[in-house]
């Protein structure tokens, strides 16, 4: 068994010596060196690869600032790499500010990028794309270290997961829906998830991103959406009443303004009492035979 795990290994090897793109992918630029040390050699070429791959290896040391039951804090980590990778096929002018001499690097994810699988898949997906990157380790914690602080900016000023909470859940989820949400490069990948997953969660997620890469756009689409629901629901509010046009005389009209705001009722709800009351009244005389 020992012969034959040597046989395919050796087999492998001499298939992706030629392919020079896999073998830059595995080894990056220490591939032609680290083949030609141990090429002829199956068990040296083994261990020269663990010995490279154990170097570069990025752990749940490096990650001990990711709580892996926060479902929300591991969909960001892994939407970040995700989205860093995204942008990074755009163009230089597409990609969000960090630390310039890393963003070359990031430039595929290994592993499932659904950023809403589950946590544990997630994880080994995050740990897997930051090994694999073609960069040193002090350029991966630094870009561990500039994503943390990313995290920390996301849950401590995206707020729009309060504003939900404080609305009929089912309500506010249908308005959104309709909503033109997924119109920037931030998102237009999260787009085919807000159909299959929760869709709140891939709206906070939706957020949480703007907040640390677009913050101006961030802060513009939520006041937006706030002004566009509450306007939204006054209409629901209001939609079996309808609007009256009749002119006052400027001192009746004066009147009316004091009474409103010495008893705090609106013009509105004043003038409908009013009514209500003078129409049973009416209904009361002619009940009487009056």
């Amino acid at each position: 068994e020992k012969h034959e795990l040597q046989y395919q290994f050796k087999k492998w090897a001499q298939k992706l010596i030629n392919d020079f793109n896999a073998c830059a992918e595995i080894f990056g630029n220490n591939a032609s060196i680290i083949f030609s040390s141990g090429f002829g050699d199956v068990s040296l070429l083994l261990n020269v690869s663990i010995d490279y791959y154990l170097s570069n290896k990025i752990g749940d040391e490096h990650l001990e600032w990711v709580d892996s039951k926060n479902e929300r804090q591991v969909s960001f980590v892994k939407s970040t790499l995700k989205y860093i990778s995204f942008v990074n096929q755009l163009g230089e002018n597409s990609r969000p500010i960090l630390t310039p001499q890393v963003m070359p690097y990031i430039n595929f994810i290994k592993g499932d990028d659904n950023p809403f699988s589950k946590n544990e898949t997630s994880m080994r997906t995050i740990k897997n794309t930051l090994t694999c990157m073609n960069s040193t380790m002090e350029q991966k914690n630094d870009l561990i270290s500039q994503i943390k602080i990313k995290w920390i900016i996301a849950s401590a000023e995206n707020n729009i997961s309060e504003w939900i909470a404080k609305e009929k859940k089912d309500q506010i989820t249908n308005w959104l829906k309709q909503q033109e949400l997924f119109t920037n490069t931030i998102s237009n990948w999260l787009s085919p998830y807000s159909v299959s997953h929760d869709f709140i969660k891939v709206i906070i997620l939706h957020f949480d991103l703007m907040t640390v890469f677009t913050p101006d756009s961030a802060k513009l689409r939520l006041k937006q959406l706030k002004q566009s629901w509450s306007q939204s629901k006054t209409r629901d509010k209001n939609k079996d009443n309808t609007q009256v046009n009749f002119i006052l005389p400027v001192k009746t009209k004066e009147k009316l303004i004091s009474i409103c705001a010495a008893t705090g009722v609106s013009r509105n709800k004043f003038l409908e009492g009013v009514i209500k009351d003078e129409y049973e009244k009416l209904k009361n005389t002619h009940q009487d035979g009056g």
